[in-house]
């Protein structure tokens, strides 16, 4: 083994799509790597002309050099050739000394996460540039000992995506069993009814900035709303007093509540809807989430869940007119979303289903817990890959 400085071993590479002979327009994400861009903005953002856009050849490497310290770098795999947004920063490896995937791995390692918060810079917001990437270290193995590490990584990649595609499947599961049971709204085998009629959507309080400390009574934020329960990992809390100052915001076990801002349903095509446990409690709604007050004897929650988890309401959010500096949702467009409303018994009975499915969800989510951790504590040949910033779940 040999430390030696990138600069030995990249070559930055510019030549763009002059002749406009390539359209296959790629983003670099932290959690799948190049992926079309279209599939990850969920719409088309770039450009009509296309021919500054940077080629990727494959088996190069490119990152956004404001996002690498999250872990948007990846080498391209794709096809033979795509295009990236002249932002971007391409550069090849010189593969008779180092693998383009090792590379890629140290930097989504711990130290090499390090060594790219040591190298960025920038007034307004941190960037990685090129000369500044040749100057970081790496610990330099064979040829041989690269592959054996990337195989043995590669390994728990194939694992962790394993368990996604089981997750997946199981919320798959839930949705086709919804529509098995009630229909859809255009096809509905029981009354069509807006949610307002049976369930009013309360947004929160807007907290100061001013008020947050570290410890307190907690606020539930867009980050603290998780798939089906609430997260505490990034938490804002505010004194005690609040609680009674602001005791109509004050949530209670067993509420609904969502985030409410179009987004990061856009982004994430998922509306964040979590029940709040008896443990979450006391805890405060902050105003970009809102709480659901339910007629509980006509409308089931983990049954309104489900109807605000299923693919037509998430595009009828993300579809709502309104001002794009205010890009929340409002209570009142909601409350006007039309769902099937089955008999309560009915409902119960998907419901009992739904917390069925949600017991092999939580192995599988532990599951992948368990992997993540793995993967922080692996050391391969003395190195520490730590891909822990790496999307998942």
């Amino acid at each position: 083994m040999i430390r030696e400085k990138l600069r030995t071993l990249v070559k930055e590479y510019s030549e763009r799509n002059r002749r406009n002979n390539c359209s296959a327009v790629y983003s670099v994400t932290n959690s799948h790597g190049f992926m079309p861009s279209i599939d990850y903005f969920f719409k088309e953002v770039f450009s009509k002309d296309l021919s500054t856009y940077k080629i990727v050849r494959r088996g190069m490497i490119a990152y956004n050099p404001s996002r690498i310290n999250v872990g948007s770098v990846a080498v391209q795999r794709a096809k033979e050739t795509v295009i990236v947004s002249p932002l971007y920063v391409v550069f090849s490896v010189d593969e008779n000394k180092m693998l383009p995937e090792f590379l890629t791995y140290f930097l989504h390692s711990d130290t090499g996460l390090q060594q790219i918060a040591a190298h960025t810079s920038g007034s307004v917001r941190d960037s990685l540039k090129f000369g500044a990437l040749q100057d970081i270290e790496i610990n330099l193995y064979s040829i041989e000992e690269q592959r054996e590490i990337i195989a043995k990584l590669q390994k728990v990649d194939d694992l962790l995506e394993c368990q996604r595609t089981v997750l997946k499947r199981l919320d798959d599961l839930v949705k086709s069993q919804f529509i098995e049971m009630f229909g859809s709204v255009n096809k509905a085998k029981y009354p069509v009814m807006r949610i307002g009629a049976v369930a009013k959507l309360q947004g929160g309080y807007a907290f100061k900035s001013t008020d947050y400390m570290s410890n307190g009574v907690p606020i539930v934020q867009i980050a603290n709303v998780n798939r089906d329960n609430l997260d505490w990992n990034e938490m804002n809390c505010v004194p005690a007093v609040f609680l009674e100052k602001y005791s109509e915001f004050a949530l209670n076990p067993g509420d609904l509540v969502m985030a409410m801002t179009r987004p990061v349903i856009k982004l994430l095509n998922a509306v964040k809807i979590a029940v709040v446990s008896e443990q979450d409690v006391p805890c405060l709604l902050n105003q970009r989430v809102g709480r659901f007050r339910i007629e509980r004897t006509k409308i089931n929650r983990t049954y309104l869940m489900s109807c605000c988890q299923m693919q037509d309401f998430k595009d009828y959010v993300v579809a709502m007119s309104g001002n794009s500096l205010q890009p929340n949702i409002s209570s009142k467009q909601v409350e006007n979303y039309s769902i099937v409303l089955p008999p309560i018994e009915l409902q119960n009975k998907f419901a009992a289903f739904v917390e069925q499915t949600d017991k092999s969800k939580v192995l599988m989510e532990r599951c992948i817990f368990l992997i993540n951790t793995l993967r922080k504590v692996e050391k391969t040949k003395g190195i520490c890959y730590n891909i822990a910033s790496k999307e998942v779940v």
